[in-house]
């Protein structure tokens, strides 16, 4: 994955040019994956440890310019809304914009270059370089490390895992009495067969409990602390109470043939998500996520 590629480079010298190209495709909605981090620290040939590690999350648009040449796309990145924690207790917002291309004629090569911005400061520019694809990963998934000073001696990076979301967020949450707004993501699969559709909350109050509740309406009432913007007939939640853990996420993986009160997920058809969790102390005591929705599959 890291091996560079000389000939990559030199293909597309000035790619930067290409990806202000017009986009004429319609953006797509990426969310970051379970092994996207940011690291910090010492490589080789430089003997020290890596001393910084954090998660991170979240999404960004994702839409293809005017073909290149040699079957290289070229994709604009725009909207880029990652937060990055670790375990004790560090958090980062990261926001920008950047370009991905892709493609080649022996081998499948990718470039993912990104202008990052955490918490209002400008960082310098991060670029993967050209790498050969993990097979294991294909397009449009993504797999890449990007870095400051080519990944010697020491070096900021960021590793995005991303792959097409199944879902649209929606609807704007409000900060808790961490500081953070809490987020609704879904993973899994949008399929009824596949029957794996995941909901996690993130940036919630760890060790505090809550819920996570479905409609089939958008809606925006003032609830708790932040806005409910889910609803219409029927609105239902699941059951089980969950608690945040150390970071301040909880999940659930549905179960769309036990779903409560009969209510059934139909091929076609869509839903909307949210998350309630106590918030003790402030206000109300309790506030609510952003939501997602999803247009469920076979």
């Amino acid at each position: 994955m890291m091996q560079r590629l000389a000939f990559g480079a030199a293909l597309l010298a000035g790619s930067a040019s290409v990806a202000q190209a017009q986009t004429t495709f319609t953006p797509v909605t990426y969310e970051l994956q379970p092994n996207s981090s940011m690291q910090e620290g010492c490589l080789g040939p430089c003997l020290c440890a890596m001393f910084w590690y954090g998660d991170m999350t979240g999404t960004f648009e994702m839409a293809q310019t005017i073909p290149a040449p040699l079957n290289f796309e070229t994709y604009t990145i725009t909207d880029i809304d990652w937060h990055v924690s670790n375990f004790i207790g560090n958090s980062f917002h990261v926001s920008g914009s950047g370009t991905y291309t892709i493609g080649g004629l022996a081998v499948n090569e990718q470039r993912l270059i990104l202008d990052l911005v955490i918490d209002g400061q400008a960082l310098d520019q991060h670029d993967s370089g050209w790498v050969i694809v993990d097979p294991a990963v294909p397009f449009p998934s993504i797999s890449a490390l990007t870095g400051q000073n080519d990944f010697i001696c020491y070096d900021q990076m960021f590793q995005v895992d991303a792959e097409p979301a199944i879902y649209d967020a929606y609807c704007s949450s409000i900060a808790n009495s961490t500081g953070l707004a809490a987020t609704m993501q879904i993973s899994g699969s949008n399929s009824l067969f596949d029957n794996s559709l995941t909901l996690t909350a993130r940036h919630t109050v760890p060790g505090q409990p809550g819920m996570f509740f479905f409609g089939p309406d958008e809606v925006a009432v003032p609830f708790g602390n932040g806005t409910r913007c889910v609803g219409g007939s029927p609105t239902n939640r699941f059951s089980t109470v969950l608690f945040a853990d150390e970071t301040g996420a909880f999940s659930l993986q549905t179960d769309h043939t036990i779903l409560p009160d009969g209510v059934m997920w139909m091929t076609g058809s869509t839903w909307r998500f949210q998350a309630v969790y106590r918030d003790p102390g402030v206000g109300t005591g309790y506030n609510m996520t952003d939501a997602g929705t999803v247009v469920f599959t076979n």
